[in-house]
């Protein structure tokens, strides 16, 4: 049960990431706050996770010019289980996907965008059967309100996962996910986006729900702003995680920019 609880945070990253869009602002609309570019576009960013003095993971996203995600992939030193990763082919509207929660090796799936070409608007790809031995089918739905993502729902075997998030002007200030197993509940997760004056990510916090109503969470406080507005360190304190323990750890934010 400790992978599914590190992966509702882990997988958080990457969900979003896969979205863009242009607002008034040049923060990118759709994307997850903790990575999103503040003023100018990355083009390449690592995020590196220690804890207890140990990197516990490293998570690296590449981008277009445009803002929009070419790849990511997330890998925890301790643990297969929870390595994940997206590579996006915008010309030909293919994608390869690499989830070993879920037990799938996507190669040539199909995406469909929205008539901007910004937004995911379906994802779909069938197990290739190279790394685990499954037929099983990944489809990927998102619904939007105003430009926002509001809903997406990711179906991969018996397991569901269904995120709602909620907005403020063009700020997401809350996220719900819960996980489904053969359609019953098996974690509720709660994400909670703080920021300040500048519309700068300033705090992160997190709650889960696990089967048997025991309650994990975390929060991060984020800072070290460079000259463009993007934060370089967050320090997360972790709260009831098992194996994990309960303390504190420091994730590093190396950013290359277009």
């Amino acid at each position: 049960m400790k992978h599914f609880i590190t992966y509702c945070y882990l997988i958080l990253s990457i969900f979003l990431c896969s979205c863009h869009s242009t607002t008034k602002q040049f923060k990118a609309l759709n994307e997850e706050p903790m990575i999103a570019p503040y003023s100018r576009y990355i083009k390449k960013q690592v995020l590196k996770t220690e804890a207890n003095g140990e990197l516990e993971s490293i998570e690296t996203y590449q981008y277009t010019k445009s803002g929009n995600i070419l790849s990511s992939h997330a890998k925890y030193a301790n643990s297969n289980n929870l390595e994940t990763g997206f590579e996006f082919d915008y010309k030909h509207k293919k994608f390869n996907h690499y989830n070993h929660l879920y037990r799938i090796n996507i190669t040539g799936g199909d995406f469909i965008l929205d008539n901007n070409n910004y937004d995911f608007i379906k994802l779909s790809g069938v197990n290739d059967g190279t790394i685990f031995e499954n037929d099983f089918k990944y489809n990927q739905i998102n619904t939007f309100k105003d430009g926002k993502i509001i809903l997406s729902v990711t179906e991969v075997g018996k397991l569901k996962t269904e995120t709602k998030m909620h907005w403020q002007d063009f700020q997401l200030i809350k996220l719900e996910r819960q996980i489904f197993k053969n359609d019953k509940l098996k974690i509720y997760t709660q994400f909670n986006y703080s920021y300040n004056l500048k519309k700068q990510i300033i705090k992160l916090e997190m709650y889960s729900i696990l089967p048997d109503k025991k309650i994990v969470s975390s929060e991060t406080t984020f800072g070290e702003y460079n000259n463009y507005g993007d934060w370089t360190k967050a320090i997360t304190f972790r709260k009831n995680q098992g194996s994990q323990g309960t303390g504190t750890v420091i994730t590093t934010r190396e950013i290359e920019y277009w």
